[in-house]
């Protein structure tokens, strides 16, 4: 969930307060047995009801790395935090149907891409763990312990790579792996595949799909494409975190592959606070926007930003930002029909890429981070750094 886990850290660290991981021993080298092989996948996590919310919002507005300040200091404001924003969340929950099943399906992608692995010829299992929710990072790595794993490919659920996502996941499995020093395993993160055309054209042709399937025969000029993101800080975006670049790298490589369609982008700033500069524009004043277009027909697609659906796709996505967007072009007198694209959970052809980009990690392809094999997890002040 991305509403809180930016929100009240987010004037906190623009200024100036963020503190970097700690130093830990190198870890355990890889394992001279056979190789038994897991895949991880990690998030920030979301919950299967509004009554599950508590630990969530508070735990993640009391990460040091999300709020930096003494303990005291962020479990007042997680509680402030959950006193704002549990009405609202819960209204949430209860209008995508009362859960998102995003455990349930994290775990399916997780299996589907070890049973992949297992028919290639590997010793494979899939395995899950979040940061500020259950199962933590923690219980899904103790997992892979328990398994005899001697070699894990740690994937965040996200094609980008940001210092307040993939980064806390993999700051998590560096901390299991510094805490368990006689696990004998070789950790590798696949820390982005955003620039990968692979990845391009499977949003690529999730958008034509829509397109094909709703509006086949109508005019390109006249079906718009909404691509709703994440948003981050841009104090974050110019001390050098690659995820907004990485971003507008997709959104350009699209405008060229549908260059007929009307294209619009917003980012998703919940809680912005004031006086600081987040990415723009904002998901509302760019769906605003494109009410004013002439075109009667819209799909919107989020999978630049999300793997998995969870209450950001199914409720900002498939219900706000749709309901919003077909109000503001009545009032206009610009109705348009309006559809949205699931995200790609376990699709196949989803499925089928992360297991390439497992075996690539597995022979040092792509962009990647030797986790057991680095002191620390630090921030990424680069594309090409992590």
């Amino acid at each position: 969930m991305e509403r809180l886990k930016l929100g009240l850290s987010a004037l906190l660290v623009a200024a100036g307060t963020w503190t970097a991981s700690y130093a830990v021993p190198a870890g355990a080298a890889e394992s001279e047995q056979p190789m038994k092989l897991g895949v991880f996948f990690g998030s920030y996590g979301d919950v299967d009801s509004g009554d599950e919310a508590y630990e969530l919002v508070t735990t993640t507005l009391q990460d040091p790395d999300m709020v930096p300040l003494p303990a005291l200091a962020r479990h007042a404001l997680a509680q402030l935090g959950w006193l704002l924003k549990n009405k609202l969340i819960r209204e949430e929950y209860l209008a995508i149907g009362g859960k998102s099943n995003y455990r349930a399906t994290s775990q399916a992608q997780a299996d589907l891409v070890a049973e992949n692995l297992r028919q290639r010829g590997y010793d494979a299992k899939g395995y899950t763990g979040f940061a500020f929710t259950f199962p933590h990072v923690e219980a899904g790595m103790a997992k892979a312990e328990r398994d005899g794993v001697n070699r894990l490919v740690v994937f965040y659920q996200g094609a980008q790579h940001s210092r307040v996502t993939s980064h806390i996941i993999f700051r998590e499995v560096k901390k299991y792996l510094n805490a368990h020093p006689n696990w004998r395993v070789k950790v590798t993160a696949v820390k982005s595949f955003s620039a990968d055309q692979r990845f391009v054209d499977l949003v690529a042709d999730s958008i034509q799909s829509q397109i094909d399937t709703n509006y086949a025969a109508v005019a390109p000029s006249d079906v718009c494409i909404f691509l709703p993101m994440h948003g981050n800080i841009m104090k974050w975006i110019n001390q050098g975190d690659p995820s907004y670049n990485q971003m507008m790298a997709v959104v350009d490589e699209l405008r060229l592959r549908f260059s007929e369609h009307p294209i619009y982008f917003g980012f998703q700033n919940h809680d912005e606070a004031p006086l600081l500069k987040w990415t723009q524009p904002k998901d509302r004043h760019a769906i605003e926007q494109l009410a004013r277009d002439h075109c009667s027909k819209v799909v919107i697609n989020g999978r630049i930003s999300y793997t998995i659906d969870n209450l950001e796709t199914l409720y900002d996505h498939a219900i706000m930002e749709k309901e919003h967007l077909i109000a503001e072009s009545q009032k206009l007198g610009l109705p348009k029909q309006v559809v949205v694209a699931s995200m790609f959970n376990q699709e196949s052809s989803f499925v089928e890429y992360l297991t390439d980009l497992t075996e690539e990690a597995l022979a040092g392809v792509g962009r990647l981070l030797e986790i057991s094999e680095i002191d620390a997890v630090r921030p990424p002040l680069s594309d090409e750094e992590g």
